[in-house]
């Protein structure tokens, strides 16, 4: 593929985007504003695989007195927004207890093998009365469902393609899909002290159909199908979530 070639296949996804989504509220934008409206000046903050991607700790840099970035992988080293970059083994958190405000993951908990130690160690490192803010994938999205039954040696290509994505992107991460309905979420912070303040789930743009116009058109039906109406927002993709911390044990 020459040069002139591979620019009009960028130009089409971003003109689609910008001819059938201008105007409308973008994922990314719904997710700062949840994170602003629950980090308070002064706070004590945890973002759980920061990786390289800093625009969540950008936008909150100004009003937190502390940001610790936490991950598995050692990219987490590459942000510089952060006070402090920890990498860890994804068991318990390398942290003191009831230090932190607020805590933030995004695109985290559907890799998770071990959700009730997670959430544990969510609970533990949150102050009394402090918020953890999650972004993840709903388990009954039909995207997770073809995830769920493709080796990940499958997946990767495949998402890569679907979305397509370029060669500095990295690959994506296993997913495990063990903590991803609002029912397994509110259950399991009952039980480490964790309540849950709201839940919110919504289809985003046609992200995945980004390999060829047939398919941009097919999941922007789907996008469009699903986000009419209120009793279809259970196979919506994207499932944003507010819990807090007792404050007693």
């Amino acid at each position: 593929m020459n040069a002139a070639e591979a620019s009009t296949r960028r130009d089409w996804r971003q003109e689609y985007l910008k001819r059938y989504y201008a105007g409308t509220i973008k994922p990314e934008e719904r997710w700062l504003r949840l994170v602003l409206d629950h980090t308070p000046t002064g706070a004590r903050v945890l973002e759980i695989g920061g990786g390289p991607a800093a625009w969540t700790a950008r936008a909150i840099r100004d009003r937190a007195c502390e940001i610790v970035g936490i991950d598995i992988d050692p990219v987490i080293r590459t942000n510089h927004v952060v006070d402090e970059a920890i990498v860890y083994d994804g068991g318990r958190f390398p942290l003191p207890s009831a230090h932190f405000d607020v805590i933030i993951s995004r695109w985290v908990n559907e890799h998770l093998p071990d959700p009730v130690l997670h959430f544990s160690e969510v609970a533990r490192v949150l102050k009394p009365g402090g918020i953890y803010l999650f972004r993840t994938v709903n388990l009954y999205h039909f995207t997770t469902w073809v995830a769920y039954f493709t080796p990940h040696s499958l997946q990767v290509p495949l998402v890569r393609w679907l979305r397509n994505m370029s060669s500095g992107d990295h690959d994506p991460y296993p997913t495990f899909y063990r903590i991803n309905t609002r029912r397994r979420i509110a259950a399991l912070g009952r039980k480490v002290g964790l309540s849950p303040v709201s839940f919110a789930i919504s289809e985003e743009p046609p992200y995945y159909g980004m390999a060829h116009k047939a398919l941009f058109f097919l999941f922007m039906g789907y996008e469009r199908v699903v986000n009419a109406s209120s009793a279809l927002e259970g196979v919506r993709h994207t499932l944003d979530g507010v819990m807090r911390k007792s404050l007693t044990p």
